[in-house]
């Protein structure tokens, strides 16, 4: 059975991709723009594709380069991309 963690895994999995996309960035160019020593375009793969979900530093870090709230990863996958 998939429970409520493994929906909410998919959600900011799918909310990641989204919102790379929506800005026309490679895995690469988002890694860069995290500004982070830990996070490389393995770790963005490894984010989008469900193997990891973010650190809470990493989504609060993530919400500041997207220039979203970090609500949006928990919002349905349905909506806008931001």
């Amino acid at each position: 059975m998939i429970g409520p963690s493994h929906d909410l895994s998919l959600r900011v999995s799918l909310k990641i991709r989204a919102g790379r996309e929506a800005r026309g960035w490679s895995q690469r160019e988002l890694a860069t723009r995290m500004d982070r020593p830990s996070v490389d375009r393995r770790a963005v793969n490894r984010w989008e594709n469900g193997h990891y979900r973010p650190s809470e530093p990493h989504l609060f870090r993530l919400a500041e380069v997207f220039g979203v709230d970090v609500g949006w990863f928990y919002q349905d996958h349905q909506e806008n991309a931001a």
